[in-house]
């Protein structure tokens, strides 16, 4: 019936029903086919992070960051030896595995302070230009040389800012100091010219720094300013319960056995805030990258993590993170 009465009704207005509804042929289009990776099976079939310390030598001793404490004191300080990263690389390269998220320099320390990381930065991108490269810094070493120097191959760069007011900052991030860092970001920001985000885990020390800090660094250019959950970083050893908001445990699953984290000296590890390294699961100095993404270690985790066996791992039975959903209700934006 609804159809007689269309019809009829496109017959009165002069148009011709059987060329309207005509089936038109046409030419097949062509769709690239992203086929999504899957974090839960073994063995892996893509990254989803990976993660890179270039370089053990920090500026900074966060309070609540065990780089630079005594219980780290023991791991040696130094930069990744150049023919260790490229094997990194290169066997990133030749699995021809897709990368989910991105690939990170900075892990325990400052990534800036590595004097090879512009070459570095250069290599990623010749070898995996499809792969998004991030730097993680304090910005304490930012300047418009390695801006502009780092531009062409870096993606984005975010810098681990915790206040705004200085009293509040310089206590947090000791011994860095707000008035010499800010304006070192914030010249590195004009002339960088890609996005530049900032990090800031959310304390009882710096709730209140929120709304102001967003407003400073948005005024300046920032891509974003992203509040985290403040951690424990896997230790007993730190203030979390003084400073958290929300005490709570993490809950990794087997998706982690799909992140690469490799620190300077090659040492692979399961957990990115494993700073005192307590479980290593694989050393590209003996390995190569096809051989660490799939031995033995890996896949225990995998499958340890699948079955909610967290207590297996000293890293995950002492992890400790601020709820989240907590964290987006006190955060007020």
């Amino acid at each position: 019936m609804l159809r007689r009465l269309l019809k009829a009704g496109l017959n009165r207005a002069g148009l011709n029903p059987r060329r309207l509804f005509q089936r038109v042929k046409t030419p097949p289009i062509s769709l690239p086919i992203a086929t999504p990776v899957i974090y839960d099976q073994w063995p892996i079939h893509g990254f989803r992070y990976i993660v890179i310390g270039t370089t053990s030598i920090c500026n900074a001793s966060c309070v609540h960051c065990p780089t630079n404490k005594a219980i780290t004191r023991h791991l040696a300080k130094a930069h990744m030896p150049w023919d260790l990263f490229v094997k990194l690389i290169d066997g990133i390269r030749d699995t021809g595995l897709p990368v989910g998220g991105q690939l990170c320099f900075g892990l325990f320390a400052e990534s800036l302070l590595d004097p090879l990381v512009v070459e570095r930065a250069r290599y990623v991108k010749e070898q995996l230009p499809k792969v998004p490269l991030m730097i993680n810094s304090n910005g304490g070493p930012a300047t418009r040389e390695l801006a502009v120097e780092l531009e062409p191959y870096v993606d984005s760069v975010a810098f681990h800012v915790e206040a705004v007011t200085p009293s509040i900052y310089d206590e947090l991030m000791f011994p860095l100091k707000a008035e010499k860092v800010f304006p070192r970001i914030e010249e590195f920001i004009r002339w960088f010219g890609k996005p530049v985000s900032i990090a800031c885990p959310v304390s009882t020390k710096n709730l209140t720094e929120m709304p102001a800090l967003r407003e400073y660094w948005m005024t300046r250019g920032v891509h974003s300013v992203a509040p985290h959950p403040f951690s424990g970083r896997c230790s007993d050893d730190l203030p979390y319960l003084e400073y958290s908001l929300a005490p709570g445990r993490g809950d990794c699953h087997e998706e982690v056995a799909h992140d690469l984290i490799v620190d300077s000296d090659g040492t692979v590890l399961l957990c990115c805030n494993d700073f005192q390294r307590a479980e290593p699961i694989g050393d590209l100095k003996r390995e190569t990258v096809p051989e660490l993404i799939r031995n033995e270690a890996r896949k225990a985790v995998h499958d340890r993590l699948k079955l909610g066996e967290r207590k297996k791992y000293s890293t995950c039975s002492n992890c400790k993170i601020d709820c989240v959903h907590t964290l987006k209700k006190l955060v007020p934006y």
